[in-house]
């Protein structure tokens, strides 16, 4: 008898535990489903967790199925026998918010398991897209050679590179003793300042975000010597391994050496390290062996000729002997 009621008090403890096992719930609320810029995005979630285990609730909010909106995933710890709610996201919209739609998916889960998950949608419009916009600092007025360092005195050019067309562009100067000047782009200035130089600029255009961009560069004093060092043991033995070569080290690479480097020196010796063209010794080793290759061809055809009037005279011969017996 006492078995049996042990048996049934077990069966009872297993019937309530099931609608405590699957009683989770989680609710998400949004303030309003269409967004603008400056309107704020308020998502919460309501949870209720029965169980005497802590639960996570983990949240991600997607732009269009793309995981690559700001907001990353995140997660909440929901104590044993919790009810609370937990605010997710509370983001202001910006005009370079992409306009569209949006997703969030929010998960109990207990030891690896989702227990439940909820989702809600939305919608971002009326904001304005972002365009390609750079700011160059050059040596030269058609920018082929940029650079974010130049000499005291020497000219600098400031431009830029905008993927739209005659973007409303606003320029301010800083130089390194703390003076500010507005400019306008393109220019060419000549600095006299030794020091780091600060460009800001705030960039326009209808029916875009506006932008704000910034770039420093410096003016030192003099060009520095940069010292050519030499990799050379002159121990006679041509070591390309290890840097040298006729350019680097020619006492240890004659002219010619295979060192991996071309040393284009006429010195009646092929570089191996050379193109036929770049080498004139291999031009005229090629030369040499082009009349060596028509020289051999010659004699070819001249033995093949001889054996042809050979063979040709002994036919005429031989006609000419049976000829004769006859």
């Amino acid at each position: 008898m006492r078995m049996w009621m042990k048996l049934l008090g077990v069966m009872l403890v297993s019937i309530l535990a099931l609608p405590l096992a699957s009683a989770q719930e989680l609710e998400l609320y949004i303030n309003k489903h269409t967004f603008e810029p400056g309107d704020k995005i308020n998502v919460t979630a309501n949870i209720l967790n029965p169980l005497p285990q802590e639960l996570i609730l983990m949240s991600i909010l997607f732009y269009e199925g793309k995981d690559d909106f700001p907001p990353k995933p995140q997660s909440f710890v929901v104590n044993k026998f919790e009810e609370k709610t937990i605010e997710l996201y509370s983001i202001e919209v910006k005009d370079h918010f992409p306009s569209g739609k949006y997703s969030v998916i929010a998960s109990l889960v207990q030891n690896g398991n989702v227990l439940t998950s909820k989702n809600l949608t939305f919608e971002i419009i009326n904001t304005k897209p972002d365009f390609e916009f750079e700011i160059l600092t050059c040596q030269d007025k058609d920018c082929f050679n940029k650079s974010k360092v130049f000499v005291k005195g020497e000219f600098i050019y400031l431009d830029y590179i905008s993927e739209v067309s005659n973007p409303k562009v606003n320029a301010t100067l800083s130089y390194p003793d703390g003076s500010k000047e507005q400019i306008s782009l393109p220019i060419s200035i000549k600095p006299q300042q030794i020091g780091t130089y600060t460009l800001n600029v705030k960039v326009s255009k209808e029916g875009y975000r506006t932008q704000n961009l910034s770039v420093q560069f410096a003016v030192i004093e003099k060009e520095p010597k940069i010292e050519k060092k030499l990799i050379c043991n002159e121990n006679s033995i041509c070591e390309p391994e290890k840097g040298e070569n006729y350019g680097t080290c020619p006492q240890d690479c004659p002219s010619g050496s295979k060192d991996n480097y071309c040393d284009k020196v006429e010195d009646g010796m092929c570089d191996p390290d050379c193109l036929a063209e770049e080498d004139v010794d291999c031009k005229e080793k090629i030369q040499i062996t082009q009349n060596k290759t028509i020289v051999k061809e010659t004699s070819k055809k001249t033995k093949n000729l001889i054996v042809l009037i050979v063979g040709i005279i002994g036919i005429i011969g031989i006609f000419l002997i049976i000829k004769f017996l006859k």
